[in-house]
């Protein structure tokens, strides 16, 4: 008998190894905090946050692929805000969605970089 897949434990699941990847690297938080607001001082609360949560999944070595996901949720809604007559939201979503998939794809470049580092070493 196949097992169903359950969305609740998958979740909390990877909730659970964020959590403990967190408390393994507290300091590691903590520069991600520092720089955000170092950023968001600079650039604005849009840029702290992107650059922020870009530099806590670099310095986690957490998966980029989340990044590209939300962009593509991003860019999925501006269709039916357009439809909805919400040029604005519309706009501001596509840029989110630009933005998300430019991190993505930096971090991708990053781990293949890291990948292809570690096999050289051995």
């Amino acid at each position: 008998m196949k097992s169903k897949f359950n969305l609740n434990d998958w979740l909390a699941q990877k909730i659970s190894l964020i959590i403990d990847s967190i408390k393994s690297h507290p300091y590691k938080l903590l520069i991600a905090i520092f720089l955000f607001f170092i950023l968001k001082w600079l650039w604005g609360a849009e840029a702290g946050i992107f650059l922020g949560i870009f530099i806590l999944f670099f310095l986690m070595k957490w998966d980029s692929r989340v990044f590209v996901f939300f962009g593509l949720i991003f860019l999925v809604t501006c269709p039916f805000l357009l439809m909805f007559e919400k040029e604005f939201v519309a706009e501001d979503m596509a840029v989110y969605a630009y933005y998300c998939l430019f991190l993505g794809v930096s971090l991708q470049l990053v781990e293949y970089w890291r990948e292809n580092r570690q096999t050289r070493k051995k």
